[in-house]
């Protein structure tokens, strides 16, 4: 007989209206990480101030001291990797302070493997690029930058999947994470990340612009995916006891079916 997942649940108003449940993609004695669902903050940060944080309602289910986390065996709140806000995918918590350190070692030791889909619309004919520009943060505006003087060093390697007409599906993979990293390292390489707005356009996908004979209704069309369509689908690592560790993150229902509505009206 199969089980279900373990999960975190969040009662109404800790990270939205309603009450919220992530099962457990990873869960071991020293780590456990979620699907990150895009539009969600896995921190505290000043580039996403309005944005639901699932660290800070961690901590407050710590601190009211909730029999599912003691279940769990979590001791801390500790996010690992950065992932932004605005995109879908992994984000890893360790359990308890030596995970924490052994983890962000292995991070910053750069032996972790970060592996993302991304939806774009290249300005390139090469299948592969590899875009090694260094990165730093705005000082006043939610932005990256490219910057030879202040940034650091970052390198980002794309390859083509497939093609759906105008669109492809390209992954991306790096063993750094930086703050909206992939979104600039896409745009500096010529892919237009569709949803993107900010280092490049690249507008969402409606079925009216794929299906012909498309039957509108009295009410307004929404966009197949409405979010910047990247996501990180697996994180790479070598564990403490020297195993290795391969973390998966299915993509968003609404991202999977613009695939398959690509796949189906894209040529």
């Amino acid at each position: 007989m199969s089980t279900s997942p373990p999960f975190l649940s969040f009662p109404p108003r800790y990270l939205g209206s309603s009450s919220q449940k992530f099962p457990l993609i990873a869960n071991t004695d020293g780590f456990f990480a979620i699907n990150k669902p895009a539009g969600m903050s896995v921190a505290m940060d000043k580039w996403a101030v309005r944005t639901p944080d699932f660290s800070m309602a961690l901590l407050r289910e710590m601190e009211a001291e909730k029999p599912q986390l003691k279940r769990l065996g979590i001791e801390i709140v500790s996010r690992v990797n950065a992932i932004d806000p605005e995109l879908s995918g992994i984000s890893l918590f360790a359990k308890n302070k030596e995970a924490e350190e052994f983890l962000r070692n292995a991070l910053g030791s750069r032996k972790m493997r970060f592996v993302y889909d991304l939806l774009v619309e290249p300005d390139i004919k090469e299948k592969s690029v590899v875009c090694d520009l260094p990165i730093a943060r705005h000082d006043s505006e939610p932005r990256a930058l490219i910057s030879r003087a202040t940034g650091r060093k970052t390198e980002t390697m794309f390859q083509h999947q497939k093609s759906y007409g105008r669109y492809h599906l390209w992954e991306a993979s790096t063993n750094v994470c930086r703050p909206h990293q992939i979104r600039l390292h896409a745009a500096e390489s010529g892919l237009r990340v569709v949803g993107e707005g900010l280092y490049a356009i690249s507008k969402p996908i409606f079925l009216s612009s794929l299906k012909r004979n498309y039957r509108r209704s009295s009410q307004e069309e929404k966009p197949l995916y409405s979010k910047i369509c990247i996501h990180l689908r697996e994180l790479l690592f070598e564990n403490s006891d020297g195993s290795s560790v391969c973390v998966k993150a299915d993509l968003p229902k609404r991202f999977a079916v613009l695939l398959k509505k690509l796949e189906q009206f894209g040529y």
